[in-house]
């Protein structure tokens, strides 16, 4: 509702509060581009809407820096630990 008239919305994934829209999308399915349509009326013959658009992306984890990750030789029945440079995850899964 939005100054008590209702408000509908076309993606699954939103919900609806006063004068906001909450958009959270959860899953790889719902990556791609959306159309969103908000409508105002107000039980009257006519409404009111308008349009956006919202494209929800999925953006690969990526080191912070650029380390020169070296080659190694590793004998048969050794053991080499190697540390990757730190890394971050746009949307923190």
């Amino acid at each position: 509702m939005i100054n008590n008239a209702p408000v509908s919305v076309s993606a699954m994934f939103s919900t609806i509060a006063p004068a906001t829209i909450k958009i959270s999308p959860k899953t790889f399915a719902e990556v791609g581009q959306y159309k969103m349509r908000v409508e105002i009326f107000d039980y009257q013959p006519y409404s009111s809407f308008a349009y956006f658009d919202v494209k929800v992306i999925n953006a690969a984890p990526l080191f912070l820096y650029k380390e020169i990750m070296q080659n190694k030789r590793l004998h048969f029945n050794n053991t080499y630990e190697y540390i990757l440079p730190p890394y971050a995850d746009p949307e923190g899964n």
